[in-house]
């Protein structure tokens, strides 16, 4: 297979990248999505870090699983004419803009894209309709989620669920029941498509569907933790917390049983802290589990947690450390300490973290020094030793270690 023009994907993307600033830098005006010429809107759509990552996982596909390298090249360089003009057209040049007619000349692209029989170049187009939020496009995107059989070595279908995710951006409410029907879907990226939709619409009402879906094994062994982030972002998770709990101790989903160990802390589902306690003799979450617990102010674990830091794993000593601090076991403070002579570098600069939560005043003087190395950063932004589903709780821990490293300095100057 030829290589797709990387080149014009950078130019790409760094277009995006200019649009981004450029629009920081500009005051905001009308965001109606019923207003397809709006440049602004665009612009201020793009700043969303949410509709930068879609944008991204879709170059992603679009340039490493096309069907015909030239033809997917100049695809990509007709949408990076409407961005250079975009951004243009906020630096004072309106006349590239104008001569492509404008943002309803993108639209008009992209859903002539829409069509492309490349089923990458469609999941691209669709997730570029919805960040551009011209609504019009909807059944134009609903079309897509029509079945059909698979063309010839086409071995998966992902354009449906793309287009499912842009008609969620579109706030296309009126799709809601054909989206839910690809809840029943065996392809993951059908029901991921849907889910993010429902989400975006915050569809409440098909919350047991999809937390159905966490323990469903006729659909295939995809590890999608969708289900997860769409219980939590519904902020209805708290009603599903036995199939949270049946997830999380799931053998074969990795990253959905580490999404619901996070969304069950994040709930601070103490109750549960027993059944996160037997992930601390999994070889592979224990150290998650640990921090998992001491977010949930678990202190009945502080002895199982402190046992730890003997293990072969240098990521999970750091763990262990980072979770004594959080649960300022004060108790243990001689054996965090003995961890500034860990022989990795990056656990010595975890006991430092962790002797300065608990305020062990002690020991400030060794322990400073390894939180002002450049290379210590992770032991000082504690958020992220972390799911991002927890980041209020561990803002709060990071604040904590901000204010008590400032102590430390000044208890420590002469």
């Amino acid at each position: 297979m030829c290589r797709l023009n990387l080149q014009t994907v950078k130019i790409l993307l760094t277009v995006l990248i200019a649009i981004i600033s450029a629009s920081a830098a500009t005051s905001a005006q009308s965001i109606d999505v019923g207003r397809p010429d709006d440049v602004e809107r665009i612009a201020l759509r793009l700043q969303k870090a949410e509709h930068l990552n879609l944008l991204q996982a879709a170059m992603w596909t679009v340039t490493h699983d096309y069907r015909d390298h030239k033809h997917t090249d100049d695809v990509v360089k007709s949408v990076f004419a409407y961005l250079d003009a975009l951004q243009k057209y906020q630096i004072g040049d309106k006349e590239p803009l104008t001569k492509l007619d404008g943002v309803r000349g993108l639209s008009a692209k992209l859903s002539d894209i829409l069509k492309d029989p490349d089923p990458a170049i469609r999941a691209f187009a669709a997730v570029l309709i919805g960040i551009v939020g011209d609504n019009t496009l909807a059944p134009v995107l609903a079309e897509l989620l029509k079945d059909r059989p698979l063309a010839d070595g086409e071995l998966l279908r992902y354009d449906r669920g793309r287009a499912a995710t842009a008609l969620g951006l579109l706030g296309a409410v009126e799709y809601k029941p054909r989206l839910a029907e690809l809840l029943k879907s065996k392809n993951q990226y059908d029901r991921a498509g849907a889910i993010s939709a429902l989400g975006y619409f915050r569809a409440t009402e098909y919350g047991d569907a999809i937390a159905a879906l966490l323990g469903r094994t006729d659909l295939g062994v995809d590890d999608d933790p969708s289900p997860v982030y769409f219980l939590v972002d519904t902020a209805i998770a708290g009603n599903y917390k036995p199939q949270l709990v049946k997830a999380m101790l799931g053998k074969f989903q990795s990253d959905t049983a580490e999404a619901a160990m996070w969304a069950l802390v994040r709930i601070d589902a103490k109750e549960h802290a027993k059944e996160i306690a037997r992930l601390l003799s999994d070889e592979f979450k224990k150290g998650d589990a640990a921090k998992a617990l001491a977010l949930l102010g678990a202190t009945e674990y502080t002895v199982r947690i402190a046992g730890l830091l003997n293990d072969k794993s240098g990521l999970v000593r750091s763990s262990a450390l980072l979770a004594l601090g959080v649960l300022n076991a004060k108790s243990h403070e001689a054996a965090v300490a003995r961890a500034l002579q860990d022989p990795e570098s990056y656990v010595r600069s975890y006991s430092a973290t962790s002797l300065l939560l608990m305020q062990a005043k002690r020991h400030y003087g060794a322990a400073l020094p390894f939180l002002e190395k450049p290379d210590a950063g992770r032991a000082y932004l504690t958020d992220s030793s972390f799911s991002p589903l927890v980041a209020e709780k561990t803002h709060v821990i990071t604040q904590r270690l901000i204010k008590a490293i400032q102590t430390a300095k000044a208890t420590s100057s002469p």
